[in-house]
């Protein structure tokens, strides 16, 4: 909830909560996508794995944010 009262830090935060979520979404979109691909034409060599790494590298990314983020206590 968004108050008057609320700090540069805790919007800033709340902003990044929302991110944090967007892409937790999109990891699970992306690797349903990549899975459940039941295509006529198969995927090239190595195109399914490179599909893969981007989700598991969009994960690794948010775990270390949500880390730094709890951390953060100013804005300098």
């Amino acid at each position: 909830m968004t108050t008057a009262l609320a700090t540069p830090l805790e919007d800033l935060r709340r902003t990044e909560r929302v991110t944090m979520w967007a892409r937790w979404a999109t990891v699970g979109w992306a690797a349903a996508q990549v899975l459940t691909y039941d295509p006529a034409v198969p995927y090239p060599p190595g195109v399914r794995n490179a599909a893969l790494a981007l989700p598991v590298a969009t994960a690794v990314l948010n775990v270390a944010v949500w880390v730094l983020h709890r951390r953060v206590r100013t804005l300098g």
